[in-house]
């Protein structure tokens, strides 16, 4: 696998997963249910352009 390809991924899955897991522990502390699809869109929605930001800055580092 690419190296620009295992940092996508992984910023996918870490910032994804740590905003969703926020969201969700919000609702919990608010006493409410946890929502599966809630949890799914938070962590897509948050995830995915923090992942092409990434990309995108790992892809043109070092040009001024």
């Amino acid at each position: 696998m690419k190296p620009i390809n295992k940092i996508t991924l992984k910023v996918f899955l870490i910032a994804g997963g740590v905003y969703g897991v926020g969201i969700g522990l919000f609702d919990y502390l608010r006493y409410q249910l946890f929502d599966f699809w809630k949890f799914l869109f938070s962590f897509i929605s948050f995830g995915l352009p923090m992942s092409l930001l990434a990309r995108y800055n790992y892809k043109h580092q070092g040009e001024e």
